[in-house]
């Protein structure tokens, strides 16, 4: 059964669950002399299902973004492009730095470095990039590789950002 249909059932369930509680709190002697604890473990039992269709509905967002491109910061400009036969040392923006890491391949490192948050990153260790984040208002850069992120400030990491490349080599 897919996540988001999980996820529906559950908070119907508990959500119904949820409603019964709520409407019978005042009347729970109907149900007999335990019939305060009744409405309480329906209650409690009504909310654990609801809290499992929140994890449900989670999985299945994340299972859906995880198909999508990540956010550009700087989309190269068609103006910025310049044609291969007219310089032919020429490395378009998107082949260049950050923009230039694909996901899944391993990288391993040829020129010692640090990070922004003084991370440590040795020459001939070896990453495998999953994905970057970037955020505008604070110029930084998370790069998320196994087994650990880099974190990057566009001023003071400016060198190894417009450089990435003198850093990391592809492997394979």
């Amino acid at each position: 059964m897919p996540d988001e249909t999980r996820a529906t059932l559950l908070f119907l369930l508990g959500g119904f669950g949820v409603l019964f509680s709520l409407v019978h709190t005042g009347d729970a002697g109907r149900f007999g002399p335990d019939g305060t604890t009744i409405v309480i473990l329906t209650m409690l039992v009504s909310l654990v299902l609801c809290g499992a269709g929140f994890v449900y509905f989670l999985k299945a967002r994340d299972n859906t973004n995880k198909n999508l491109r990540p956010w550009h910061p700087h989309p190269p400009q068609e103006s910025t492009r310049v044609s291969p036969e007219k310089t032919p040392t020429t490395v378009e923006p998107e082949s260049r730095g950050v923009y230039a890491l694909r996901e899944g391949q391993k990288y391993r490192v040829i020129q010692s470095f640090v990070d922004y948050y003084q991370g440590a990153f040795d020459k001939g260790e070896e990453l495998t990039f999953s994905h970057y984040n970037f955020l505008p208002y604070h110029g930084g850069y998370t790069l998320h590789f196994t087994p650990r992120a880099m974190y990057f400030q566009e001023e003071e990491n400016a060198q190894i950002l417009s450089r990435l490349e003198e850093y990391l080599e592809p492997i394979g």
